[in-house]
């Protein structure tokens, strides 16, 4: 019977603040988060920018167009002095000259210059290298996606020990809530001291304030949830509750820690600097392009034109070194980047160690746990009957009362631990779905 009643108030609670809005469940806020948060919306468009990057490379190998016109008037020629003698006559001076002023006061000009890339080494190498940063961008935009979700996680579950306190603390305000009614009785029949009843007055006054400030811890808890998700609907009611998640976690978990966002980063980084051994290369290439050139000129009334055709070629002799000094200097880097990889493997098989060996103690704690409050409440039940039947003192009771109250507090922090224990081993494995 106490069974049912306790099960009934905590039911009536949990069902009063349900009733003030629709529950959130823990995938509603994960999902949420995911469509709110600022650094995911700026990651998209760092995205959409490197996307961009590879059609820029493409349009650099498009024809390029120009068109160039030169409308000039010349109120005074230039004049050269040229020897007479370019003029003819009979045996001009030697040393005579006549000014002569070369060109027409108008000189207009419409020209249409094109340009075709034929071979450049760099292209091939520039659009690996923009393929690996756009690899390196979708690797930011999982990490931090990844990052999101275990802030968000975490921070309902706080919030869902945080409901469960709440919980708790009106389940002790109600047991002392009887214990006060029935040492009234007591009193009123003249076996129990006006001390004695004062101490239960006392411990009703207590679980008052206790559970107010558990309310508040809950409210500051939904808050901080809110402020993870980035939503501006206030949250009054969580769907879930943390025996629920505990039985939902999975017994194994598929070890996919190779694709972690830390280690594809170091990988991708190391990549990108081969590339740059490549591009150091490619600079030492030749360049092969043709073009084209049509010209309509105007000199006072004549019209006249002109065009050319052509192939350019540009071989780099000698470039102080500069290739081959940064092509050793990419090498060097990938060396490191070697070296950092060996470090994130063993830091990331360490965590995996560690976090298998919490969660496997979260566990055990709490199997211990939920036989020790199993036992309290089947102890406090009696004692409570006892009381009643007047062969138990009070302080009697009220140790098995506290003894309750310690390990329902107990197993409450020990399913928390177990959930923030599982939640590390799933990040450490890079079990996120």
């Amino acid at each position: 019977m106490k069974k049912l009643f306790v099960t009934t108030v905590c039911g009536l609670f949990l069902s009063g603040l349900a009733a003030q809005n629709t529950p959130l469940t823990l995938a509603q806020a994960v999902d949420t988060a995911l469509a709110n948060r600022a650094e995911l919306k700026a990651q998209s468009i760092e995205m959409r920018i490197a996307e961009g990057q590879d059609a820029k490379i493409r349009a650099a190998w498009l024809p390029q167009l120009t068109a160039n016109g030169d409308f000039r008037y010349n109120p005074v020629l230039q004049q050269s002095a040229i020897p007479i003698g370019q003029f003819g006559g009979i045996n001009p001076p030697s040393d005579e000259t006549r000014l002569v002023a070369f060109g027409t006061p108008f000189q207009n000009s419409v020209s249409l210059n094109a340009e075709q890339k034929i071979f450049d080494a760099n292209k091939k190498v520039d659009r690996q290298l923009n393929a690996v940063g756009l690899d390196q961008q979708r690797n930011t935009l999982e990490q931090r996606r990844i990052d999101v979700r275990y802030a968000v996680t975490e921070a309902y579950y706080a919030a869902l020990f945080q409901q469960e306190k709440v919980a708790l603390a009106a389940l002790k305000r109600e047991r002392e809530r009887v214990n006060e009614d029935n040492s009234r009785e007591r009193l009123n029949n003249g076996v129990l001291l006006q001390n004695d009843f004062d101490r239960t007055s006392l411990d009703l006054s207590n679980a008052e304030l206790e559970l107010k400030k558990a309310e508040l811890d809950y409210q500051l808890s939904l808050d901080n949830l809110q402020y993870q998700m980035h939503s501006n609907t206030p949250i009054t009611a969580l769907a879930d509750d943390l025996r629920t998640l505990k039985q939902a976690f999975p017994d194994t978990l598929a070890d996919r820690s190779a694709e972690r966002p830390e280690i594809r980063a170091e990988e991708i980084e190391r990549q990108r600097n081969a590339l740059q051994v490549d591009k150091a290369g490619a600079r030492l290439k030749p360049e092969l392009s043709a073009y084209g050139n049509y010209t309509l000129l105007a000199l006072d009334a004549d019209l006249t034109d002109y065009s050319n055709l052509g192939v350019r070629a540009a071989l780099p002799i000698y470039d102080g070194r500069q290739a081959r000094l940064d092509a050793e200097e990419y090498r060097l880097r990938q060396q490191i980047n070697d070296a950092n990889l060996e470090r994130l493997r063993a830091d990331v098989a360490h965590e995996i160690n560690t976090a298998r060996k919490s969660l496997a103690q979260a566990r055990l704690s709490l199997e211990e746990s939920q036989r020790n409050i199993d036992l309290a409440r089947r102890i406090y039940e009696t004692d409570q009957f006892r009381f009643r039947q007047g062969v138990l003192l009070q302080n009697d009771l009220k140790t098995a009362e506290l003894s309750l109250q310690t390990a329902e507090n107990n197993y409450l922090s020990v399913v928390y631990d177990y959930l923030v224990a599982a939640l590390n081993y799933r990040k450490a494995v890079g079990g996120w779905e």
